[in-house]
């Protein structure tokens, strides 16, 4: 992209009142302040922004010093949710997955959004994906299914890449898939009695298949349909009341019992991970929020209690009344990297700063659509600017 095509491109403007387009009193791009550079500079789509580098040596130098680490200090960017209708003769849900929708996090981003929600929603993927063949978000990438080539594609919206993976040896492939991006990206799905694990990583570009050996109390009660990554191991909650781990690199499996208070039912609370450790959460929907870290480092593991929500907190807030649904909030996400857990009931989400007990509002539904499952299909969306395959 020439520095002349760029100039065009943000000197046209539209007459207040005509509306007809015409151009700045500036000659040249490159005579605007660096600061106004930098903002145009981070309004394009991240992957034209990287190519634009080579523009000019003072391009070269904005971008590398100042825009990309702009967009790399945004740890989170935004969520991704899925919707359901809601019948108005009956007023419940039909139990669909709607299209999936992206809400930014913080509005102020100076990064460009309207590419990025395309890629994120699949705008790049060689196929049009429906609402159940999105599977997965773990740091920035994104998997998919498509069910007529019974392939997966793994995406990154933010370099607007994609990659095929190959077949998995089952003949038979669920749906039910997550992604591992500790070390090196990896498909992973569980399935059959007794479990079998298979995964593919993008490194070697092979499937495995492991048998895993669980008590068949466990294996066979529900359990939520959201894995969780960490540290080389997948994490699932059962109805059982166990949270479930599935060592990859040791090809077995561990179960930690719940914490004693929890009750055990669907849903089960939200598990994820923030600063570096696994969190918990769980309410008993009357009067609090529970939210535990889980030590590993002794024997036995336990269940540490880091936050204790009086939920009238919530009923009590000004913006409860954004929320049509009436049902109490619940976590159904967890910030990466700070204490702020992202709450809400099936018709919104909101975030809560637990230092500074500061509540704000992401996103709110009308009263005609709910989040679909909110406590295990709301993924939190941060930039990745590491290309696939790299």
């Amino acid at each position: 992209m020439e520095e002349s095509d760029l100039f065009k491109m943000f000197t046209l403007k539209k007459h207040p009142t005509t509306g007809v387009s015409s151009s700045s009193s500036f000659t040249n791009i490159s005579d605007l302040h660096e600061d106004t550079l930098v903002e145009i500079i981070c309004k394009l789509p991240i992957k034209h922004m990287v190519s634009c580098k080579s523009v000019s040596k003072l391009w070269h130098k904005l971008i590398a010093n100042v825009c990309i680490p702009r967009i790399k200090s945004c740890s989170v960017f935004g969520l991704l949710y899925s919707t359901s209708p809601v019948s108005f003769l009956d007023n419940n849900v039909t139990n669909k997955r709607g299209p999936w929708s992206f809400s930014c996090i913080n509005a102020s981003d100076h990064i460009n959004n309207t590419s990025l929600v395309e890629s994120c929603l699949g705008g790049i993927l060689p196929f049009r994906p429906a609402p159940y063949d999105f599977l997965d978000c773990c740091d920035g990438l994104l998997l998919f299914f498509n069910p007529s080539s019974m392939q997966y594609y793994v995406c990154n919206p933010s370099t607007q890449q994609y990659v095929t993976i190959p077949n998995s040896p089952q003949e038979n492939i669920p749906q039910i898939a997550f992604l591992s991006c500790d070390q090196n990206y990896r498909v992973v799905y569980i399935c059959g009695l007794p479990l079998t694990m298979n995964i593919y990583s993008l490194t070697s570009r092979e499937w495995e298949v492991f048998t895993l050996d669980i008590e068949p109390s466990i294996a066979e009660a529900p359990m939520s349909i959201r894995y969780i990554s960490f540290e080389g191991s997948f994490y699932r909650l059962s109805v059982a009341g166990y949270l479930v781990k599935f060592n990859v690199n040791q090809k077995g499996v561990q179960t930690f019992e719940l914490p004693k208070i929890v009750v055990r039912d669907v849903p089960i609370g939200c598990l994820g991970v923030s600063q570096g450790r696994l969190h918990y959460a769980w309410d008993d929907q009357v009067s609090q929020m529970m939210v535990w870290v889980l030590d590993e480092s002794g024997h036995p593991e336990q269940w540490v209690l880091k936050h204790n929500i009086c939920l009238q907190f919530f009923e009590k807030h000004p913006l409860r009344t954004n929320l049509h649904e009436r049902l109490c909030l619940s976590v159904h996400a967890f910030h990466p990297t700070s204490d702020v857990l992202f709450v809400g009931n099936s018709s919104g989400i909101l975030s809560y700063d637990t230092n500074t007990r500061r509540l704000e509002t992401i996103f709110t539904l009308g009263s005609d659509r709910l989040i679909y499952s909110p406590e295990y299909a709301v993924y939190v969306f941060s930039v990745n600017l590491t290309p696939l395959g790299a």
